[in-house]
C-alpha cells in the first residue's frame, strides 16, 4: 500500500519540470523569431523556475519518502532546506541579476520600451508586440532618422550613405565661421549612438591647434595604430569612422606652465560648442574631452574626470593652475619611476666655457645692454653661436658700471634659440627677456628671478581672432617688455612684423596683466594707440 502511495506521489516531481521545459521552450521559440516576453512575464517565469520549481520538487520528494526511515527523512529535509535557500536567494537577488534581464520597464512618449537592468547601467530599447511580447528596436525609418539627427546635432546634419547594415555615414556643420562640414558615423539605434563628438573634436582641433607652436596629433586606444596628423584629411570621410583622442606634445617639465596654458585655452575654446555637453548615452562620449594623451620626454594619458565641472565654473586662471598641477603630478610620478641617465662624457664644463669666452671677448660687442638702478649694475646679452639665422645667447653682468664683465650664465634660455633678443631688469635679480622668431613675426617672453641664471617661459591667456574666411589665429604674439604701474605688472603685445589685423599695432595692442610676478599674464583688452 505504501508502495502505491509512493508511486502516485512521483507525479509531483514532474509538474514543475514539465512547466520549466515548456516555458524555456516557448522562450527559445520566440527568440528565434526576434521576440521576447515582457518584463513582468520574465520575472514571473523566473520566480517559477528558480523559486517555485525547487519548492515543488522538494515537496514531491518529501511526499515520496514520507513512509521511509528517519535517515532517509533527514536527507529529504536537507534537500528541502537546500532547495528553499536556493529559491529564496534567487528571488531576493532579482532572479536574473547576472543575466542582463530587465528590472524596470518604462514606456516613452513614442511608445517604445526602455528597459533598465538590475545594475541600473544598461538600458535596452524594445518595441511592444501583441501586448505581452516585445522585440528589440528595429531602427528608424530614413525620414525619421534624418529628423532625429537634426534634432540631436543641428539643422545642417544629413545622411551621406549607409556604411553597413544599420550604420550610416553622416555630415554635420561646424559652428565655427568658415569651417568646412565634418563627417561622422552613427548606428541606427534608438539613441543614434556614434562618434559625433570625436569628429567634432577633430574639426575643432584642426582650427585651434594650428595657431599654437606645439606638435599635436590624434591617436587611438591601439598603441600600434599610426598617429593621425593634424591635417584636413583627419576630418574627411576616410577617418570618419575612427575614434581618436587628442595627442599633445609637452616637451619637458619646464614646458608644463605653457602646456597647461595652451590646454586651458583649448578647453575655453571648446566650451563655446554646446554640442559637447548634449546628453549622450555613449560609453566614450565624455572621454572625448576628459582624456588627453601627453607625450614628450614623458608620455602618459591625462584623464580629467572633473573637466566638465572645471569648464562650468573655473576662470581661465583656475583652469590653467588646475591643469598645471595635474601635469606636475604625472611628471613627478613618471620621473620617480625613471632610471637616471649616466652623465655624458667628453663635454667641457660650463665654467671652462665661460673662461674661454671671456678670454676672447673684446668687452664692447653685445646685442643689447641694460642698466639697473643708477647704472652700477649692468647686463648684456651677447651672441655666442649662430646657425641658419638662429642665435644662442649668453648673459654677462657688470657690477662696476661696465668697466669689467663676467659671465652670469652661458645658456640662460636652456638651449632655446632666437633670431633676436630684448631684455630688461626691474631689479638686480628680477627681469624679463624676449626671444624673437620667424624674422620678427612672433616672440616669446621669459621671466627670471635669479639675475638671469635661468629664464622661465611666461604664459599668456589666448587672444584669438577669426577672419571672414574662417581662418582662426592669435594675432597678438609679439610681447614687449613688461612694466610696473601703480604696483601692478603689465605688458603690451603687438602683432609682430606680419601683423595687420584690425589696423595692426598702430591701431592698438593687447594689454595683459600678471598677478604672479610675470609667470602668467591675463588678457585685459585692447589698448588703443595714442593719437
Amino acid at each position: 500500500m505504501s508502495f502505491k502511495k509512493g508511486r502516485g506521489n512521483r507525479w509531483w516531481i514532474l509538474i514543475p519540470c514539465i512547466f520549466l521545459i515548456a516555458a524555456q521552450g516557448m522562450e527559445y521559440f520566440l527568440r528565434g523569431r526576434g521576440l521576447e516576453f515582457r518584463t513582468m512575464i520574465q520575472i514571473g517565469k523566473g520566480i517559477c523556475v528558480w523559486a517555485a520549481a525547487p519548492i515543488f520538487i522538494a515537496a514531491g520528494f518529501c511526499r515520496l519518502f514520507a513512509d521511509q526511515s528517519s535517515a532517509k527523512m533527514c536527507r529529504v529535509l536537507f534537500g528541502i532546506l537546500v532547495f528553499l535557500i536556493l529559491g529564496i536567494s534567487y528571488a531576493r537577488m532579482g532572479i536574473y541579476l547576472y543575466t542582463g534581464e530587465c528590472k524596470r520597464e518604462e514606456k516613452t512618449q513614442e511608445g517604445y520600451l526602455i528597459c533598465t537592468d538590475y545594475n541600473g547601467s544598461v538600458q535596452e530599447v524594445y518595441e511592444p508586440v501583441y501586448g505581452c511580447l516585445r522585440r528589440p528596436f528595429q531602427g528608424w525609418e530614413e525620414d525619421m532618422l534624418v529628423q532625429k539627427l537634426r534634432e540631436q546635432y543641428g539643422a545642417g546634419t544629413d545622411l551621406v550613405r549607409e556604411l553597413s547594415e544599420g550604420q550610416y555615414l553622416c555630415t554635420a556643420k561646424s559652428s565655427r565661421t568658415g569651417v568646412q562640414p565634418f563627417y561622422f558615423r552613427i548606428q541606427n539605434d534608438y539613441r543614434l549612438t556614434g562618434n559625433f563628438k570625436f569628429q567634432l573634436m577633430k574639426s575643432d582641433a584642426l582650427v585651434f591647434w594650428k595657431t599654437r607652436n606645439r606638435y599635436v596629433t590624434f591617436m587611438s586606444d591601439e598603441w600600434k595604430d599610426p598617429l593621425l596628423e593634424l591635417s584636413e584629411e583627419a576630418g574627411g570621410i576616410r577617418y570618419a569612422a575612427e575614434e581618436r583622442w587628442l595627442n599633445v606634445c609637452c616637451t619637458s617639465e619646464a614646458d608644463i606652465p605653457a602646456c597647461a596654458a595652451d590646454l586651458a585655452d583649448w578647453y575655453f575654446y571648446v566650451k563655446e560648442e554646446e554640442r559637447y555637453f548634449a546628453q549622450e548615452i555613449s560609453g566614450q562620449s565624455r572621454e572625448v574631452l576628459d582624456k588627453v594623451h601627453i607625450f614628450g620626454d614623458k608620455t602618459f594619458f591625462l584623464t580629467l574626470d572633473e573637466i566638465f565641472q572645471w569648464m562650468e565654473s573655473y576662470s581661465w586662471t583656475e583652469m590653467k593652475e588646475a591643469l598645471e598641477e595635474e601635469l606636475k603630478v604625472r611628471y613627478e610620478w613618471m620621473s620617480a619611476n625613471d632610471v637616471p641617465d649616466s652623465e655624458e662624457s667628453g663635454q667641457m664644463p660650463e665654467e671652462a666655457w665661460a673662461e674661454a669666452f671671456l678670454e676672447q671677448y673684446d668687452g664692447k660687442s653685445c646685442e643689447k645692454e641694460c642698466a639697473v638702478g643708477d647704472g652700477t649694475v649692468r647686463y648684456r646679452m651677447v651672441c655666442v653661436d649662430a646657425a641658419l639665422g638662429s642665435r644662442a645667447y649668453a648673459l654677462l653682468k657688470s657690477t662696476d658700471s661696465g668697466d669689467s664683465w663676467q659671465v652670469q650664465e652661458m645658456d640662460p634660455f636652456d638651449g632655446r634659440l632666437g633670431m633676436g633678443v630684448d631684455f630688461t631688469f626691474l631689479t638686480e635679480d628680477y627681469g624679463f627677456a624676449s626671444l624673437m622668431h620667424n624674422g620678427g613675426d612672433e616672440a616669446e617672453l621669459y621671466v627670471t628671478k635669479d639675475g638671469g641664471q635661468s629664464y622661465h617661459l611666461s604664459v599668456f591667456q589666448g587672444v584669438s581672432a577669426t577672419l571672414e574666411t574662417g581662418y582662426y589665429y592669435q594675432p597678438y604674439d609679439y610681447p614687449q617688455m613688461p612694466y610696473e604701474e601703480d604696483g601692478r605688472l603689465y605688458v603690451l603685445c603687438g602683432q609682430g612684423a606680419d601683423g595687420d589685423y584690425a589696423g595692426g599695432d598702430a591701431a592698438g595692442m593687447a594689454l595683459f596683466e600678471s598677478t604672479d610676478q610675470g609667470y602668467t599674464f591675463l588678457y585685459q583688452g585692447i589698448q588703443k594707440a595714442e593719437e
